[in-house]
């Protein structure tokens, strides 16, 4: 298992024709950073019971995926090790599937609507006029995989079914990255900054 934090551009390669496991739910963090700054005008717009009711979810979320990362990294470690992981951070999920194609020099075909979100990330990125896959996702994990469905399997034993785990796409030849919604087609742009 390689996590890309821990190498060097250069060391961390996922392969074409694998399949790409989103693990986690994208802009959590991002979402309690929203609610954090602008919770005057979430309480506003949804009302204060709904905006501490969503704080408290997503909190209670972010706690478990603490709870269960460790066992989680552990057990890809054990039975999947051929199996590339790119944690995603402050440029989201969209920000680790362009690091993890770029370092690695290949292509994507990714099903948007299939990258978890959680219904309180929506709405807050709704009301900002903001895009949850480009949102700081601490938690969320990449994993690239010759057998993705074996990866999604040992994940989900490990979380104890409690975090999202799916095949979102699929790693390709070549330098396109594609992003699929429905049937509009966008390609994956370089984060900003």
């Amino acid at each position: 298992m390689q996590r890309h934090e821990d190498l060097s551009e250069n060391d961390a390669k996922s392969a074409a024709g694998c399949d790409i496991v989103v693990y986690g739910y994208a802009a959590l963090p991002a979402t309690i950073d929203l609610l954090t700054t602008e919770y005057g005008r979430v309480a506003e717009v949804l009302g204060q019971v709904y905006a501490d009711r969503i704080k408290y979810n997503v909190r209670v979320c972010m706690d478990e995926f603490a709870a269960y990362e460790e066992a989680v990294l552990s057990a890809v470690k054990t039975e999947d090790s051929e199996t590339v992981i790119w944690k995603c951070g402050v440029d989201g999920i969209y920000g680790a599937l362009w690091h993890m194609t770029a370092a690695s020099h290949i292509g994507m075909h990714i099903d948007v609507r299939s990258i978890p979100l959680r219904q309180e990330s929506i709405e807050l990125c709704n009301m900002f006029d903001l895009n949850p896959y480009r949102l700081k996702s601490d938690g969320c994990m990449v994993l690239t995989s010759h057998c993705g469905a074996r990866t999604v399997e040992i994940i989900s034993r490990a979380a104890d079914g409690k975090i999202p785990c799916v095949i979102a796409g699929y790693t390709l030849k070549g330098k396109e990255k594609l992003l699929i919604n429905k049937d509009e087609v966008q390609y994956l742009t370089k984060p900003e900054g």
